[in-house]
């Protein structure tokens, strides 16, 4: 065959991977194919949509349809043979709570230490499309002896119901610590807000939040107080005002109201406990703001402490 310059070759059609191409490796002239070489930096992308598959070393971004299994249920995905280098992105694109991915390991190497199979931590929780989760993702990498795993992008809930998380999981998988979220309940002008808290369940859990400024006659009476700060502005002129307050308790600790009467008329306003509390030193179920019937303007301070609530200000204050 006559020798012929690369540059004077036909040009190739699509490739298939099956091309065999001439290398040096060790100093020897040896044949490899396009698929073997497009592997050493391959970053194809894998959609797994079954019950379990094996992981490809030319498809190195994975996602996760976990609805192919139902709850609960697993699907699983097998590592190839450890070796240095080798890096998965990992994502759980869809599925209900409880429908986990599991990494499956081969022979006797270890994942993040352990020598057994690993769930992936934070998959247990549900992913769809107009869900106020993120996807869940996690890099899965090999240091050509074992394999490890870390998570990326966990869940975190933009949106919280009624109740704070109930326990340490919820902190680490789903509320993480500073994360924003909107409350929908106790309107009016839900905002943004942050969310703090311990490992020690929804007791510690502590609101940091925007205040809003409120304005309330008594056609709005009885108001129900939300649980964090907020600036009360209140018209008494046509009536008496009821403030319905929550109980104490822990998620309440630390939670301030700023109230102001705005006008100079002569009806009170109260607070109102459901329950027997204590309000400056003393057990009550409705506490009058001191001088709030007075024919002036006033302003007062209300604190929510762990075992007390505690009331300052009076009339004539503006």
């Amino acid at each position: 065959m006559a020798n012929t310059k690369t540059s004077d070759e036909s040009a190739a059609s699509a490739l298939t991977g099956s091309e065999l191409v001439r290398i040096v490796q060790g100093g020897s002239s040896v044949r490899t194919t396009a698929a073997a070489i497009g592997a050493l930096g391959g970053w194809g992308h894998t959609l797994v949509t079954a019950t379990s598959a094996t992981l490809a070393d030319s498809n190195r971004i994975v996602d996760v349809d976990c609805t192919a299994v139902s709850a609960p249920g697993t699907v699983t995905l097998t590592l190839p043979t450890a070796s240095a280098g080798r890096v998965y992105l990992i994502r759980k694109i869809a599925g209900a709570e409880d429908e986990t991915i599991t990494l499956d390991r081969s022979g006797s190497v270890e994942i993040d230490f352990a020598a057994a199979d690993k769930v992936l931590r934070g998959s247990t929780e549900p992913v769809a499309t107009g869900s106020y989760y993120m996807w869940p993702m996690w890099i899965v990498y090999s240091d050509g002896t074992d394999w490890y795993t870390q998570a990326i992008g966990n869940q975190v809930l933009h949106r919280k119901g009624a109740a704070a998380p109930s326990n340490s999981e919820d902190e680490s998988i789903g509320y993480l610590p500073g994360s924003t979220w909107c409350e929908t309940v106790q309107d009016p002008g839900s905002k943004l807000h942050m969310q703090m808290g311990t490992d020690s369940g929804s007791a510690d859990w502590m609101r940091i939040d925007a205040v809003d400024v409120v304005e309330i006659d008594s056609g709005d009476s009885p108001y129900s107080m939300p649980s964090r700060d907020r600036q009360i502005f209140a018209n008494t002129t046509s009536g008496t005002i009821t403030l319905s307050m929550f109980a104490l308790g822990d998620q309440m600790a630390g939670v301030q109201y700023s109230i102001t009467k705005v006008n100079t008329g002569t009806n009170k306003i109260t607070l109102s406990f459901g329950s027997s509390t204590s309000v400056n030193g003393s057990s009550v179920t409705t506490f009058d703001l001191p001088g709030s019937d007075d024919a002036d303007y006033g302003r007062w301070h209300v604190t929510y402490a762990s075992a007390a609530v505690w009331v300052t200000g009076g009339s004539a204050l503006t």
